[in-house]
């Protein structure tokens, strides 16, 4: 689970993303979510955003349409 943030324009976003695993290692995601309120007290306060699907090398898959223009994640 990592602390997040998202800038749209002028508004800046806080949240949550967390990397996720299927039991038998082959699905990957990144979850983004969005904090209803803080500090959290009960995971209901967590809201789901975007599921980003990923690989093993950690790159982000498209969809059919291909609407993922551009993602970055700094995770340091």
């Amino acid at each position: 689970i990592f602390e997040a943030y998202q800038i749209r324009g002028q508004e800046h976003f806080e949240g949550l993303l967390t990397l996720v695993s299927s039991a038998s290692g082959g699905t990957y995601a990144l979850i983004s979510f969005s904090l209803l309120r803080t500090p959290l007290t009960a995971s209901n306060e967590l809201k789901i955003n975007k599921v980003f699907p990923i690989n093993k090398t950690f790159q982000l898959t498209t969809d059919t349409k291909g609407s993922i223009s551009e993602q970055q994640f700094d995770l340091s």
